[in-house]
């Protein structure tokens, strides 16, 4: 079964965005976190940097203005809803997993019915993992899911300002992927890239690992690989890309002490990663990983970066390895057609 969603292919990657995206990505998500280092409040600035992430769902400019900043607004309310669930699921480690698994599940679902682009069910997977994974406190519960929603509408803002200037509207290229018009086959491939995701978090906590998040982005990462060709070589360059991230990480972070420079540091990367992603993914998998450390360790106020690194490998070979499996289903045209029919004739 080869999902309609635009093609992740290493061998033919999908068209870069405009420059301005990776430039309002970084003030999307460098803004709270500078802000946050000046009011001495990294936790805050965490949350909505996260929610301000949203902006990389602004649609490509063959789509109206009013109907891109309507999805940018859909997209971010669904990161604040992602984050509340996965907060929420945090009272209970099986709870957490069973949440997990049903968001990606309905993330992969919405995504390609209503054809998102890249990068589709990925922050949403993401949200959902981060958030089960902070202390539970429902009291502050609220006051969190409004900072989170607060950096969405800051995105949605940032999106405002550079409509104001965008070309006007074009014809959507040749091979722009649709909806996928068939349900049963998607209910079977989200059901499967669920279940991966929610075991390798599952897989992540009994054996006692520090981040066990690391192991679902791994996961949900090298599934957005089009076909079984893609997912393989996805898993190829998340572990060596990673492997020479945590070698860079290693010799740079220790210079990166104080919230502000981490601030700084992590918007760079971000502009830099989301630049690189659609041209070399490769490439880009070098540098998330000092990315995903600075942001982890500019939230906790200082974290031991050494352990950090060590956790971030383990759990990525882990996370790797669930989705090759995987995909491995995915991408089984006969069980997967002989599961698209029992759906189907179920939904019948």
């Amino acid at each position: 079964m080869n999902p309609q969603a635009a093609s992740d292919d290493i061998a033919s990657p999908r068209p870069a965005p405009p420059w301005q995206i990776p430039l309002l990505a970084g003030m999307a998500v460098g803004v709270p976190l500078c802000v946050a280092a000046l009011l001495r409040n990294p936790p805050v600035g965490m949350l909505v940097a996260s929610g301000g992430m949203s902006l990389l769902y602004l649609p490509r400019s063959y789509r109206s203005k009013s109907e891109r900043l309507r999805r940018l607004a859909a997209c971010g309310g669904g990161l604040v809803l992602c984050f509340a669930l996965g907060a929420l699921g945090a009272i209970h480690p099986v709870v957490s997993v069973a949440v997990l698994g049903g968001v990606t599940l309905a993330a992969v679902v919405i995504c390609r019915r209503f054809a998102v682009a890249p990068p589709a069910s990925f922050f949403f997977v993401l949200t959902t993992a981060v958030a089960g994974h902070i202390p539970w406190d429902g009291a502050a519960l609220p006051i969190k899911t409004g900072w989170v929603a607060l950096g969405a509408v800051w995105a949605w803002l940032l999106a405002r300002v550079l409509s104001n200037g965008a070309p006007p509207q074009r014809p959507a290229p040749e091979g722009t992927p649709g909806p996928d018009p068939n349900l049963p086959a998607l209910m079977v491939e989200a059901s499967i890239l669920g279940g991966a995701v929610a075991s390798s978090v599952a897989l992540a906590m009994i054996l006692k690992f520090g981040n066990p998040y690391w192991a679902a982005v791994s996961c949900i990462a090298i599934l957005q690989g089009a076909t079984f060709r893609a997912v393989w070589h996805r898993h190829f360059h998340r572990i060596l890309g990673t492997v020479v991230g945590v070698g860079v990480s290693w010799w740079w972070l220790p210079h990166f002490g104080d919230p502000m420079t981490l601030a700084v540091m992590v918007t760079v990367l971000m502009m830099i990663v989301e630049y690189l992603v659609p041209r070399h993914y490769g490439l880009a998998v070098v540098l998330i990983t000092p990315l995903a450390i600075g942001f982890s360790e500019f939230a906790s106020g200082g974290l031991p970066i050494h352990a950090l690194l060590w956790s971030r490998l383990i759990e990525t070979i882990l996370g790797s390895a669930v989705g090759a499996l995987a995909g491995s289903l995915v991408h089984h045209p006969n069980g997967c057609r002989r599961a698209a029919r029992w759906v189907e004739g179920w939904l019948n």
